[in-house]
């Protein structure tokens, strides 16, 4: 299923007084320490603790052997996985941020609010419009726009991208597998929205917005470096796990002594 495109994006933005995120009542998870605020009227006042306790399958995951297909397409490398299992472990247990030292805060914005229109609107750079979500690192936020409301909660295993495989053109022959670039549509969740968002704030390696691929078949085409700092790349590796797809393009992985090196120096 297609959902109506929204950007993901980070926006960082100069903001006159710091925003105090105390937190409404019935609307914060029990078992993490996170703020929410203006969220007790939105979805999120149930899904909130629903997706917080949904990123066990992902730490499974990244401790599984052999590697999960899903790690090998969007990480390239089992060597990554303790830092994406720290970074994760973070995100869901509300741990203090990296950079900050502050307790993560998500704001459920609306119209006729400062921070509607500071964060729900794309910059005229970055192509205009309404966005779903955006992060504010400095002061350890997320927004959540009315957009965001509108995706489904979770991906579904009917959503999982599809594969194809592409003939080489020229005198080499052969073939390889791809994913269908279908867009944005199976990170299109709230689980992916609010993720996307999370990881801007404890991605210690985090890349921001400027030249962030948000395609299923681009983020899997990025390099291994490259794919720790893409925010899009945790959130397809998440929901892939999340939504039990078994399609991935095949790739041959070799993992030797000068790979395991090599991922701990990008670390």
């Amino acid at each position: 299923m297609r959902f109506t495109l929204l950007p993901i994006i980070l926006v960082f933005a100069s903001y006159p007084h710091p925003i105090i995120c105390a937190s409404d009542p019935g609307s914060v998870n029990p078992y993490t320490p996170y703020y929410l605020t203006e969220c007790a009227s939105t979805p999120l006042t149930h899904y909130f603790p629903l997706i917080i306790q949904s990123l066990q399958p992902i730490l499974h995951a990244l401790n599984s052997t052999p590697p999960h297909p899903a790690l090998l397409t969007f990480f390239k490398i089992p060597a990554h996985a303790p830092f994406l299992h720290r970074t994760f472990h973070a995100i869901a247990t509300g741990a203090l941020l990296p950079s900050t030292n502050l307790t993560p805060s998500v704001d459920c914005t609306a119209p006729g609010r400062s921070v509607y229109d500071l964060f729900c609107f794309a910059s005229h750079e970055q192509g205009g419009g309404p966005v779903a979500g955006t992060a504010w690192p400095k002061h350890g936020l997320v927004a959540l726009c009315p957009g965001a409301f509108t995706f489904p909660a979770f991906p579904s295993r009917a959503s999982c991208p599809g594969v194809v495989s592409v003939h080489h053109r020229g005198g080499t022959g052969g073939s390889r597998q791809e994913f269908v670039d279908d867009g944005m549509g199976f990170t299109q969740t709230l689980f992916g929205v609010l993720l996307h968002e999370l990881v801007h704030l404890y991605n210690t390696l985090d890349d921001g917005v400027e030249g962030e691929v948000y395609t299923v078949k681009g983020c899997a085409e990025l390099g291994r470096k490259k794919s720790l700092g893409n925010a899009a790349n945790w959130v397809y590796f998440a929901s892939a796990v999340l939504a039990g797809c078994t399609e991935f393009p095949t790739r041959r992985t070799v993992t030797t002594v000068q790979t395991r090196v090599d991922a701990e120096q990008e670390l």
